[in-house]
């Protein structure tokens, strides 16, 4: 009785764990303020109360997406990104207001 219901239980579990692996990764995106840019890269980084800061480097090609205003020293901006050969590369940079919304086309 007990490997009945074991085996009940192993197949939900199976089935959650496989469409988790569909999930966008949480660790993919990444929100805070350009320290550092170049064209070929920008670095963001964030503070969170109680802990060390937290700075990432992401390289720019000319696929990623630049949303919502103009990247520079200072923007608050949320960064997607894919690991590449090099590293993290950013897919898509959204560039927040100072209000934390992004600007309305």
């Amino acid at each position: 009785m007990l490997a009945v219901l074991a085996g009940m239980v192993a197949v939900p579990a199976a089935t959650l764990a496989q469409e988790n692996n569909n999930a966008v990764d949480p660790a993919a995106f990444f929100s805070g303020t350009v320290t550092e840019m170049s064209p070929e890269s920008v670095t963001v980084s964030r503070t969170v109360l109680g802990k060390p800061p937290l700075a990432r480097t992401f390289a720019i090609t000319k696929d990623t997406k630049i949303e919502g205003g103009k990247l520079h020293n200072g923007a608050r901006v949320t960064v997607r990104s894919a690991q590449g050969e090099g590293g993290e590369v950013a897919v898509s940079i959204v560039v927040r207001a100072k209000d934390g919304t992004t600007k309305k086309k």
